[in-house]
């Protein structure tokens, strides 16, 4: 039986090993992972035994809309605010989540702090050893508005350093990593833009002194592409990224970075969604995320180009379906 067992590990090290070469990741990272708002816990899904577990973060209480990432298995938390005297307070805050042995608890160890204060922004993981933090929010200037500025956290150093704005100001942007070398953003918010957006901004990492470029929406992705924000992305295979969701939507497309053309999936996601601070991982091979509002565990089947209709109901947390605001606060 053991024997079998071993044989079994070494096949999906095999299978992954595979992927990995396929799609130019290291995936090692197991599980998928958020924070719930306003409270000490973390969600912990296991991609290998697909069981979730609700783990306690002792002495600790989320703020709202930060953001998270993995960098392989270790997570981050930076940013957000607290309510002070009926005024939020936006945070520099920035945390590592160290989870103990057997998963029933977790402690924060506090981290260098950002230079700005910001909520609803989006953080992306490049080369094991940067993070990326991207637009926001805050009201530094004596009201809120909506951030272009950009800083990146080096992991060895516990240091954040300033690089080049973005393009135009903007909240609840959905970024990824390309090949582990550029950052790609989709969408967002801002209240002077006219809400939602249907932007493509991009920064190559090894050349960050040339700043942000913004893609060009061809005719043909204009017939399909709509502004929106707090989608589910992943890039997958040598030139693709998979747009998944966002401000409740059940829409998910297939970009071609190389080719420039968007491509509707054979199946959409079965019910309208966000991936408000989610991230994907690629497990086998399949793309997995937790949305915002069911908690369940959505899955695309690359292979199959196909969004599944398993239910992954969190059996720690009762479906009460959460209804966003149309526009963001």
């Amino acid at each position: 039986m053991e024997k079998k067992e071993e044989k079994e590990e070494k096949k999906d090290e095999v299978a992954l090993k595979r992927l990995s070469e396929i799609y130019r990741h290291s995936y090692n990272s197991e599980f998928l992972h958020y924070f719930q708002e306003k409270s000490s816990n973390l969600f912990y899904y296991s991609l290998k035994a697909s069981h979730g577990r609700v783990i306690t973060i002792r002495e600790f209480t989320s703020p709202d809309l930060f953001d998270s990432v993995q960098i392989v298995n270790r997570i981050f938390l930076c940013g957000g605010y607290k309510m002070l005297n009926f005024k939020p307070k936006f945070l520099t805050d920035h945390y590592e989540c160290v989870l103990e042995e057997g998963k029933r608890f977790g402690n924060m160890i506090e981290k260098a702090g950002m230079n700005m204060a910001r909520s609803q922004h989006a953080l992306c993981a490049i080369k094991d050893n940067w993070i990326y933090c991207m637009g926001g929010k805050n009201s530094e200037k004596g009201k809120v508005e909506c951030l272009s500025e950009v800083e990146k956290y080096d992991i060895k150093e516990n240091k954040w350093v300033i690089i080049p704005s973005m393009t135009e100001k903007k909240m609840n942007v959905s970024a990824c990593a390309f090949n582990q070398e550029m950052v790609y953003i989709f969408g967002g918010y801002n209240y002077g833009l006219g809400g939602a957006l249907a932007t493509i901004e991009f920064l190559d990492t090894n050349k960050e002194s040339d700043g942000w470029k913004v893609y060009e929406i061809t005719k043909q992705m204009m017939k399909v592409w709509k502004p929106h924000y707090w989608m589910g992305l992943y890039h997958y295979a040598t030139d693709k990224i998979i747009i998944f969701g966002g401000n409740s939507t059940d829409d998910s497309f297939i970009f071609n970075v190389k080719k420039g053309i968007l491509t509707r999936c054979e199946r959409q996601i079965s019910y309208k969604v966000n991936f408000c601070q989610r991230k994907a991982e690629l497990w086998k091979d399949e793309v997995k995320c937790v949305d915002y509002q069911r908690r369940d565990v959505c899955e695309y089947s690359i292979e199959k180009d196909f969004w599944g209709d398993r239910d992954h109901e969190y059996s720690f947390y009762p479906r009460k379906p959460i209804k966003l605001p149309e526009q963001p606060h």
